[in-house]
């Protein structure tokens, strides 16, 4: 096992749950999170957990080399009024950076998201994309981004599309509620079927990212997309998943005004020289893995 100490914040939510699981196979984890419940089914000797309300400052005494931040509220949150919002994508991503500078981490991994484009107009979105009418979830994240931006610590800001994890939510990211749909032989509304589409990432793939990072040690800080490579048209995305399932799913293909955009990965394929894998190949791989785990 590699001697490096991973702390993971919000280690109990669908993304952090992955990290956290994903990661101990090679590093020394330690797991805080608020949710009291989902701790105590960690277990494993690899995995430290600590129950912390991320909202306060963290006063343990705790020694870790790199910080994952996985907290989050967002629109499908159980809790979600104005105080979450800022608790959870402010105040704790602040603390976050108050204890990493005091306590001499050599990195922070702080998962943002697209939303902080909000309504884009450009195809292709790369980091230098204008932020327009972002939601309030874009907003916070912003915010939260901006302050990690003027910390002399290392950083490496990842903006994630929906993220596809183990723990199946019907809900989120967008994709799984077509992917609920298709299973059940539901009707679906389709729209800009013939855009090109890379809006998606797995857990898995941040883990790959992440122990990238670690192990060679070779990056330039700052924001970057990270999403799925080689976009495919959202019809035949629609149509694989159809077929995965052998499903009768009817398909109404629907054109609007809304613009359509793919994601640039260019800036973490050349400042970071990591390439995450298909569109087509994170899918086909997340829909085996969610099947499997049904059973």
């Amino acid at each position: 096992m590699n001697n490096k100490t991973i702390l993971v914040l919000g280690a109990t939510g669908s993304i952090g749950r992955d990290l956290v699981t994903l990661l101990s196979r090679k590093y020394k984890i330690v797991a805080l999170s608020r949710n009291k419940n989902f701790l105590k089914k960690i277990r494993s000797n690899k995995i430290k957990t600590i129950h912390h309300n991320l909202k306060d400052r963290i006063k343990q005494n705790i020694k870790a080399d790199i910080l994952i931040n996985c907290i989050v509220t967002h629109p499908i949150s159980k809790k979600k009024n104005l105080s979450d919002y800022i608790d959870s994508n402010i105040i704790s991503p602040c603390n976050m950076i108050d204890f990493a500078r005091k306590k001499g981490a050599k990195l922070i991994i702080n998962l943002s998201s697209m939303t902080v484009y909000g309504k884009p107009k450009a195809k292709v979105i790369n980091e230098n994309a204008p932020f327009t009418y972002p939601d309030f979830l874009g907003i916070t994240k912003i915010f939260a981004e901006q302050v990690l931006e003027m910390q002399k610590i290392k950083f490496i800001n990842l903006r994630l599309p929906g993220v596809l994890c183990s723990n199946f939510d019907k809900q989120r990211p967008w994709l799984n509620e077509i992917i609920y749909k298709i299973k059940k032989n539901k009707a679906i509304n389709l729209y800009n079927p013939n855009s090109n589409f890379n809006n998606l990432i797995s857990s898995f793939e941040i883990y790959r990212l992440i122990c990238h990072l670690i192990d060679r040690n070779t990056y330039q800080k700052g924001n970057y997309n990270f999403s799925a490579t080689k976009p495919i048209k959202l019809i035949h995305l629609i149509e694989k998943i159809k077929e995965f399932y052998k499903s009768k799913s009817t398909i109404k293909k629907i054109k609007v005004s809304k613009n359509s955009f793919q994601i640039s990965t260019k800036k973490i394929e050349k400042k970071i020289n990591f390439r995450a894998e298909s569109t087509l190949s994170i899918l086909q791989k997340y829909l085996k893995l969610i099947e499997i785990k049904a059973y």
